[in-house]
Order: structure tokens, then sequence, then C-alpha cells
């Protein structure tokens, strides 16, 4: 791996080198400017490839550095951009994608420090200001923060240097108000400004100038001087920031906070509070140093308490700042001042409502009725995280964080409603693993002296967390922390729990674990839930998972599909043996107690508890007296579609199978009255899948109802028409279906659906003639609609039907195999490849197969590939003029992708590499162009009239081409046909065609004299007598085309555009005598 990213960074380096040498040349010598831009473009592109090993630009780093640099001045010097515009923001842009790469800081370091560019670069700014040039203002601004590092002092310079940057770069810090990328290098100047030994008169005159216009600031203003203190707190010495902390303390952070708390919370800008929170912090250390604990309580208190008052508007980004800050305030104190260090996280839990000495904190409770907000818990639990991951957090406050944690990693959507809670879930495993990171073994110990049951709960938590958690996010997060728990204290946690559990087993037991909990296998919820199963198996008492579950289904927002994954887990999990289980604690619940809790879930008409009923009816669970109250409340109830919902219908039909099955009272035409009546409910697999378990059941419908069933598929009832053909049929009811599938005025997708299930009664219909008429039939279903060829839905059923069941396909393969190689040559991407793989599954040709799926992306390869494998397999002629009849829809397709036409085309040219070939060619296409005995044009099937076009269009386009026809081609058989397409006809488009072909005919050497001759004395009656001014003009311009042919200087040729009514008959003349040279 490592060698491929070498080998691709020099490769990199290279093109990135070339470019700027391109670019330097492109500009200067007036060549397209767009080559300017595709240069900057491509050098970008390859700059970000560096983004998963940044470090590897660092080699060449300052030879971009100074490329870039030098051609931006001399962009500048040269006045480039008058006839380039943006042409220096462009080149700026580069610098930007370096700095997102490698970080803003570490770019500015290989900038130029020439003094003699100070003012140059200042002038350029100071133009910029206010322009929307932004990737030239962030590179000029990150060139300053260089310059002002210079070793000696800027006077030195300028007298009026360093005001001049403190001036610009207050201009581009007030510019905005968010922290935007130009504010962030500004004040990056600033602070750089403001820290010289030199400049500390300018830096108390800039402090003093806060101070005085802070009340009056707006909030850009605020946020510039806010951004600047951070800076400068960050990189002043001890004594000049503990100065500058006290002077900004009362008369702006004080001030700020203290507005912010009477201000209108909807209002206030939230990169404003995020920095003050950062200077706030930074402040706070310095008061620490002169043991003024007062003050930093009352900061804490106050940033606590617009957490709280902002709500939803505090959001991640400042919880996470607040998090961080607290926590550094916290390290920062457990050097000099521990005991005040525990003080502040105690304080902080009990911000939540807890003492910590308690074990229970009753999170959900205290944010329902108000007393807490979700943010405020978020950054509580946000700063246990950040404490413990630098293993600061107080060992004897562990409990109350575990307690916390384990309320606040269930809060979801399914129990509560609201989707916020997926914060507090995902702070709550980043916490635990935090935790887990920064305890040793001696810290185990402790703990669980303190608290025996403390890792037992994380690690219960933490198996229902990744396997119920609805979030596949939260999922991967409690399998890592799962993960992080095996791994560090497995050995000692296991024994524990499984008292008669060996040493090596424990090893074995870890790995499994390990194995079950991948990502892998949590991908879905379905798969999660499969996991209880390998739980109970590998030791875990039931109980832990029978309680969840429960929980899971008597939740009114858990959504109806998990219920029914819930149902099947807990009737499983119920009858799965268990001889040991590991000593976790929790409530045990006998089978008894279960279906007592979810008889009474379903009086609270939770269906998701009829789910579960049906699968413990079925492994029969119930007790008899049982069963007969649930299906007495089943029958009482009535199903209303507009009313009712899905959840509803699919577990009526649940336990309609599961009491049928039990032998249950039931009256077969009640049942399928009310079914009915649930399928018309909307679509879905679920739904699905139990009326299949229904139909399959052994009753017979009634034939009254069985032809409402017919009925109601006629009308789109997709549920009926993918469940009926599991209901065992006679041939009668069959026809009845049968006749839906062929009536074109029915749905196409409900006819597909049928057509697809039809799979479930052919081993006892496979010799059934009306069905197997029937399928060849749906193999020329092309029906039309207001979508388009609705009619492939119906044909790709029909060609899955047959690729799966060779015993049927036996009796009808002869016109089966030749209908699909028509669509195996047609347009349709999905039914070529469908349809040739069918052929190929008949000829038990795997290679043949596979080569084809290879190519179902290369339309030249595809079709080359077809003609082949045609010409080795045909049988008979028929055949061939099948496939031909596919191909010439692609070939002479009017409307289809411009590379699929020309690729067919492309293998068609092909076949005249050889006279048989040729021969074989020419007469299937001349073929093709006969219409059906007793039938005219007009008459004749859409896709039929496709053919037929589409066999003109390639025979014009082979006349185009030029190709060599074989002596033996019969061209009166071809006149003849075109002949007989254009008469009787108002179709411009066909006719325009045959006058292709009868020009064609008109000119070749090959062709009889007499027949040139009769094509001739047809376009010219064309040009006279065609039915349309346009189909006489393309008759006449035809005529024209021969005479250039004829005598290119022909003074006739002149008045080709200027021919009317008057004046066609005499041209005509004309035309004809110089014609006779033909």
């Amino acid at each position: 791996m490592s060698g491929k990213v070498t080998l691709r960074t020099e490769e990199a380096h290279e093109t990135i080198r070339a470019n700027l040498q391109l670019l330097s040349t492109s500009i200067f010598d007036n060549t397209d400017p767009n080559a300017s831009k595709r240069l900057i473009d491509s050098t970008r592109r390859l700059i970000d490839e560096f983004e998963v090993l940044p470090k590897l630009l660092d080699l060449l780093l300052q030879t971009y550095i100074s490329s870039i640099t030098k051609l931006y001045l001399d962009v500048k010097d040269e006045k480039i951009e008058l006839r380039m515009p943006n042409l220096g923001n462009d080149i700026a842009s580069l610098v930007l994608s370096l700095a997102k790469v490698r970080g803003y800081k570490f770019i500015a370091t290989f900038f130029s420090t020439d003094v003699y560019l100070f003012h140059k670069i200042l002038d350029l700014l100071f133009s910029e200001v206010g322009s929307r040039n932004n990737d030239e203002c962030y590179f000029l601004l990150l060139w300053l923060s260089n310059l002002v590092l210079v070793p000696f002092k800027l006077e030195a310079i300028s007298r009026s240097v360093a005001a001049r940057v403190s001036d610009i770069a207050n201009k581009f810090i007030n510019l905005h108000t968010s922290a935007s990328r130009t504010q962030t290098v500004a004040l990056l100047v600033l602070a750089r400004l403001f820290t010289r030994a030199d400049c500390t008169a300018l830096f108390s005159g800039y402090t003093e100038s806060a101070k005085l216009a802070w009340p009056d600031c707006n909030d850009a203003s605020k946020l510039g001087y806010l951004m600047t203190f951070n800076q400068i707190l960050k990189r002043a010495s001890n004594i000049e920031a503990q100065s500058f902390a006290y002077i900004i303390y009362n008369d702006i952070i004080l001030h700020d906070l203290y507005c912010l708390v009477l201000s209108d919370m909807n209002s206030v800008n939230t990169a404003n509070v995020r920095i003050l929170i950062k200077v706030s912090s930074k402040v706070s250390r310095y008061h620490v140093k002169s043991l003024q604990w007062a003050k930093v309580a009352e900061m804490v208190d106050i940033l606590l308490y617009i957490a709280s008052a902002m709500k939803e508007r505090f959001d991640t980004s400042l919880r996470e700042c607040l998090a961080k800050s607290i926590s550094r305030l916290v390290a920062f104190l457990s050097i000099s001042a521990e005991k005040y260090a525990n003080q502040l996280v105690e304080f902080m839990f009990k911000r939540i409502g807890s003492d910590t000495n308690i074990d229970q904190i009753w999170i959900e409770e205290a944010i329902n009725d108000g007393r807490l907000t979700i943010p405020l818990c978020h950054t509580v639990l946000l700063f246990c995280g950040f404490l413990a991951i630098n293993k600061l957090f107080p060992r004897k406050n562990i409990p109350a964080l575990l307690s916390l944690t384990h309320q606040t990693s269930f809060l979801s959507y399914h129990t509560t409603g609201s989707y916020q809670y997926s914060q507090l879930r995902d702070a709550s495993c980043f916490c635990m693993w935090a935790l887990l990171k920064s305890l040793s073994s001696e810290d185990y110990e402790f703990i669980m002296t303190s608290d025996t049951k403390a890792f037992a709960n994380l690690f219960i938590d933490l198996i229902k967390i990744t396997i119920f958690d609805e979030d596949l996010t939260i999922r991967r997060c409690g399998s890592a922390v799962l993960q992080e728990f095996i791994g560090r204290f497995g050995s000692m946690f296991f024994p524990s729990v499984f008292p008669r559990i060996s040493d090596d087993k424990v090893g074995a037991l870890s790995i499994r674990l390990v194995e079950l909990f991948d990502t892998n296998y949590i991908g879905t919820v379905a798969s999660s839930f499969k996991l209880v199963h390998d739980m109970v198996a590998l030791g875990l008492p039931k109980q832990i998972f029978v309680e969840k579950l429960i929980e899971e289904m008597s939740s009114d927002f858990c959504p109806f599909s998990v219920k029914q994954i819930v149902a099947n887990t807990l009737c499983k999990v119920l009858n799965q043996s268990q001889m040991h289980s590991a000593e976790l604690g929790g409530i045990e619940y006998s089978t008894d107690q279960v279906i007592e809790l979810i008889v009474f879930q379903l009086q609270k008409r939770n269906y998701g508890a009829l789910i579960a009923l049906a699968e413990l009816q079925l492994s029969n669970s119930l007790l008899y007296d049982i069963a007969k109250e649930v299906h007495g409340f089943v029958l009482s109830c009535e199903f209303d579609i507009h009313v009712d919902k899905s959840d509803k219908g699919e577990s009526i039909i649940a336990w309609f199978v599961a009491a049928f099955k039990t032998n249950l009272d039931l009256e077969t035409a009640y049942m399928v009255s009310v079914a009915l009546a649930i399928s018309r409910l909307n679509l879905s697999d679920s739904l699905v899948k139990v009326f299949r378990q229904f139909f399959a059941l052994s009753f017979e419908i009634d034939l009254n109802l069985f032809k409402e069933v017919c009925e109601q598929i006629k009308t789109g009832n997709n549920v009926l028409a993918k469940s009926i053909l599991c209901q065992s049929l006679t041939e009668s009811r069959l026809d009845l279906l049968i006749e839906i599938m062929l009536d074109k005025s029915i749905d196409a997708q409900t006819r597909a659906y049928l057509v697809q299930e039809l799979r479930e009664v052919l081993p006892e219909f496979e010799s059934y003639e009306t069905l197997q008429f029937a399928c060849l039939s749906l193999l020329d279903d092309y029906t039309i609609s207001s979508q388009g060829d609705v009619g492939l839905l119906i044909r790709l059923a029909c060609i899955d039907l047959l690729n799966g069941s060779q015993i049927f396909l036996r009796a009808i393969k002869e016109d089966a195999v030749r209908k699909l190689w028509r669509i195996a040559g047609e347009t349709l991407d999905k039914l070529r490849i469908a349809s040739i793989s069918c052929i190929c599954e008949i000829n038990h040709d795997d290679s043949a197969r596979s080569e084809f799926l290879m190519f179902q992306n290369n339309y030249g390869l595809y079709f080359e590939k077809l003609l082949q494998y045609a010409s080795e397999t045909f049988a008979d002629e028929t055949s061939r003029i099948c496939l031909w009849s596919g191909i010439v829809k692609s070939a002479g397709a009017s409307v289809a992708g411009a590379d699929l036409i020309n690729m067919a085309f492309r293998n068609v040219l092909a076949q005249f590499e050889t006279e048989n070939g040729a021969t074989q060619t020419l007469s299937a296409l001349t073929r093709l162009l006969k219409i059906p005995d007793g039938k005219t044009f007009n008459v004749l099937l859409p896709q039929e009239k496709k053919t037929i076009m589409g066999a003109l269009n390639v025979w014009v386009k082979l006349l185009d081409a030029e190709v060599t026809v074989p002596t033996s081609f019969n061209f009166e058989g071809l006149y003849i046909r075109a002949y007989n397409l254009h008469i009787n006809t108002l179709q411009n488009s066909r006719i325009g065609v045959v006058i292709r072909i009868f020009q064609h005919l008109s000119s070749r050497p090959d062709v009889p004299k007499t027949l040139r001759e009769s094509a001739r004395k047809r376009l010219q009656w064309l040009a006279i007598k065609a039915p349309s001014d346009s189909s006489r003009a393309m008759a006449l311009d035809a005529l024209f085309e021969l005479v250039i042919e004829v005598d290119p200087e022909n003074p006739l040729l002149e008045m080709i555009d200027d021919v009317d009514a008057s004046t066609r008959m005499s041209v005509l003349q004309d035309i004809k005598s110089v014609l006779k040279e033909l």
C-alpha cells in the first residue's frame, strides 16, 4: 500500500511542478485564458490528493509556495488581470488548498520574509477590502502573518508599518459576523503583532479602545475583538497574559456574559458565544492562579446558565467548546488545587439535578418537566468524557457517571418520540469509552469494591446499545466501547459473572464476543437482533433481552417493522434452551408473565403485540384459554381502510395464519373477506409476506370470492397480485389470472407481478398449454403508455420466469428462444442481458453467459459477441431473422443513446468483411421489410412498424457507407419492398427513408440499369405527386443529389433553392435529361 502511495506521490509532485511552469507560460504568452483556469483546477485537485498523508507535501512545499507567490506578484506587476479577470484570486486559491491539507499556520512559515514586501502586501490588502476575492485576501493575510514575525523592530522598516498592519487586520476581523477563514488569519496577524516587544504601546491602545467601544460595538466588531483576545491569550507570556486578562475581565467578559443572560436567546450570535466561552476559560486560569475562586465559580455558573437558557440554539459546537473549556479548567485546577477541581466536577453534576453520592439521576423526568435541557445534559456528558480521556475524572465520582450514562444511553425516539436524544446517546458512548481507556486494573478493583454491580451493569448497557439502538452510528459506537471493555477487563470481569468458567474459556469467550460485535454484524436492525440468540447461546441470561424486547414492543414510537423483528426475536428467545447463564442480575420473567404483558399491550391496541402472540401460538406457547381470548379479540376487530394502518392489517393476517394452522375456529369466507379489505393497503414487502403465508394455507376460496380477488387485481391491487398464486389453484382459476396477465388495459406493473409469481404454480402446471401460450405471448408485450414502453416490465418478468424454469421451458423452447434472440438485439440494456443470459442458460453455456455479463456496459463488445455467438448456435434461418429484427431496432433506432446506435451499426458493418456474412445480413434485412400477407402497414402492431422502420434506416446507413454488395444480391427485391412501404401513406418519415433508398438505387453502378431507371422515375413521380410538400421537396432534393453526381458544374444546380410549384415541372424535365447519362 505504501509503495503505491509513494509512486502516486512522486507522479503528483511532478505534475504540480509542471503545471506551475506551464501556468507561467500560458499567462505571459497571452494564450487561451481558459488554459490557465484548467491548469489551476488540475493543480488544486492534485493537492487535495495529499489529504490522506499531508506530510508528503513537505518535501516540495517551499518550492510550491515560492512559485505561487512569485507568479502572483508578477501578475499584479504586469497588470495581467486587465485581460484575465480574477486571475490573482485563482492563483491564491492554490495556497488555500495547501492550507486545507497542511494547516494554515504551518503553511505560513514557508512564505518569504522579505521586509521590502511589507508595504506591497499591505497596499494589495487595502485594495481588496470588501471585494469578493476571499482567496486572495486569505493568501495575503497569511503572508502578512509571517512578515510580522521579523526579528527586528518594525519601525526600522517604516514608522507607519505597525499601525497599517493593525488597521488592515482590524478591517478584516470586523468584516463578518461568523468566524470566516479571513477573520481567523487576520486575528493571527493581530495577535502576533500585539505580542511583539516593540508593539506594547499599540497593544495597550487597542485594549483601551476595546474597553471604551465595547458597549456600543455590533456583533461583528465584538467577534473580531474576542477572536483577537483569544489569540493573544494563547501567545502572550504569563505576565503579559495575566495583566491583559485582568484588564478585559470586568469591562468586557463579565459585561458580555451578563448581557447574554439578560438578552433574547433567540437572537444571540452563536459564533460570538463560542469565542466568548474560549476567552472566559483562558481568563479563568489566571483567576485560579491568584486564588480568586469566587470569580471562577461565577463565570462557570453564568456559562452553564447560558447553555441552559439557549436551549436548542446552544448547538453541538457550543456544547463541545464549553465542555472542553471547563475540562481544561479542571485540569489546570488539579495541578494546584485538586480539592477545587473535584468540587467543580461535583458542581457540574449538580447542574443536571444530581447529588453525586446517589446512584440514580432521573434525567428523562428532569428533561420532560423542564428542569433540565438536552444541551446542558449533553454538555455535562462531553465534559465528563474529556476529563476521562485525559485521566482526570475523580475516581469517587465514577459510579455517578456510570449511573448518568446508564440512563442517557437509552433515551431514544423509540422510547420518547424525540430525535434529539441521539446526541445524548452518542455522548454517553464517548463517556464510557473515555472512562474505560483511562481506568487501570487498580481502578477496576476499587470500583468493584465500592459497587459490585457497576461493571456488570455497564456490560449489559453496552450489549443493549449495540444490539437495540435504532441508529447505526450509535450501534457502532456501542460496539467500539464493548470491544474496549472486553479487551481491557474481560479477563477480570468474565470469571466474576461466569463462576464455572475456566481460564482458557475466558479467552475464547472474549474472542467470540469481539467477533460477534464486529460492525459487519450490526449493519441493519434485523442483523443486530439476530445477535440476541448468539448471546443467549453463549450464556448471557435471557432476562436481559426479554426486558428490552418487551420495552421496544410497548413503545408507541417504535416502528411496526421493528416490532415485527422484536416479536420474532422474543418468541425464539423464550423457546431457546439454556443450561447455565451468567450472573448478571435483572428481572427474570417466566413465559407466562411475558405472555401476560403482551396480551396487555394488545388490549391497548398495540398491534405489534398481536404479531408476537401469533408467533407464540405457532410455537404452541399459548395456553388454549389465552389463545381463545386473543382470537375473540381479533374477530371483534373491524378493519377500515380509510382509518386503520398497515400494522393492524398485517397483524390480523398473521393471526389468521397462526389460528388456521393451530385449528382455532375460523370461517374461511370471513377470513378471506377481511383479507380482501386489508389487501388494499399500500404495497410493502412485509404485507406481501403475510399474504403469501395466508394464501398458502390449505383452504379453498369460494369461486365468487376468487372472482372478487381477480377484480381487485384488475384495478391495480398489487398485494394480491404478488400473493394470490400461493393459493392452490385449479386450471379454470389459473385461466382467470392468465386473462389478467394478457389484458393490456390493466396496469403493466400489476401484470408483471403476476408473471413473476407464476413460478409458484409452474411445478404443477408445467405442461399446461394455456400457460405455455401465455408465456410466449408475454414475450411480445410492447405495451406503450404515457410512461413509455411499460411492456418491458412484462417481458423482463417473463424472461426471469423462464430463466429459473428449465422444465417448463423445454416444451416451448424453440419458440421462446427465437423471441429471446429478438430481445437480445434490442435497445434496453437490462432486457438484452437478461435475454441472452437465458439463452446461454438454455444452452448450458456458463462461459458465454459470464462474457455477456462482463460486456453489459460495453456496447461494441456486446454486439460483437452477440453476432459471433448467434452464428455458432443458430439452428434455423427463422432464429437469424428474429435476431436481426432486434438488432435493427438498435442499429436503426431514431431514439436511443448515440453510443448504442453507433456500436450496433458498427458490428452490422463488420458482417460485410466476408461474402457469406454480407449475403446473410442483406437477406435478413430485406426480409424484414416485407409486410405480412393480407395486411397493410397501418394495421401492424407498433413493434412490427418499429422493426420495419429500423430495417429501412439500417439499409440507408449501409448504402450511405457504400458497402460492397455480393453480386448475387437481388436489388429488385429491395426496390419492391421499399416501393410497397411508401405507397398509400402520409407518413413523411417513412417516405423520406424510402426516397433515400431510391436515390442510392438510382446511382449505384452494381444495380441493373432498368432498375436504376425505375428508381429515378419513381423519384420524379414523387417530386410531383407525393402526398405532402415536404415529401415532394425530399424527392426533388434527391434528384438534385443525383445531378451533382453526374455533373457537379451543371447550371441547373443554381435553382436548387428557388424551385416552386410554377417551375417544378420544367426543372424536373431538365433533371430528367441530365440523368439520362446515368
